[in-house]
């Protein structure tokens, strides 16, 4: 398993769930704070936090 810190999803890329994240957030590095085999959960925090779960296919990029 990689270890990623923070990844950037691919534009309007699903969650497991069938939802899309808010649009401004796709272009913005997220923090990773769990991973498993398949998924990663990300984080994005300014005045509230963002929290979502994509498979590992929709990261556009890691940093």
């Amino acid at each position: 398993m990689v270890k990623f810190i923070f990844v950037k999803i691919a534009y309007m890329a699903p969650t497991v769930d069938g939802d899309h994240m808010e649009l401004w957030l796709y272009s913005r590095p997220l923090y990773v704070i769990k991973e498993t085999p398949d998924t990663v959960i990300v984080r994005y925090n300014n005045s509230a936090f963002y929290t979502y779960e994509f498979d590992k296919k929709y990261i556009e990029k890691s940093l």
